[in-house]
């Protein structure tokens, strides 16, 4: 799923492994408040929290908040909005 508030690019190289660029952009949207925070810089927080609870997440090859994208691998595995529909997600996510 791809918020509006984002762009998403998948990228395949010669070595078979896929990559994500995530193109952020700001707009005045009515059910997210975001303030001053970079939303780069507010997904690498996200990031960090999921991994260490034990999420597995994408590693981020490339962030930059100056130029608001990140760059990840592709990974196959469950998406977390599948683990809450399934109830499968950890108690620590939650908290």
């Amino acid at each position: 799923m791809v918020e509006e508030s984002q762009v998403t690019h998948i990228s395949p190289n010669e070595v078979k492994n896929q990559y994500v660029v995530k193109l952020m952009h700001y707009e005045l949207c009515p059910y997210y408040a975001f303030g001053d925070a970079s939303k780069v810089e507010l997904e690498v927080v996200a990031y960090e929290k999921l991994q260490q609870v034990g999420i597995n997440v994408p590693t981020l090859l490339e962030v930059s908040a100056k130029e608001n994208f990140l760059v990840k691998e592709i990974i196959d595995g469950h998406l977390v909005t599948d683990l809450i529909i399934d109830e499968v997600l950890p108690e620590t996510c939650i908290e």
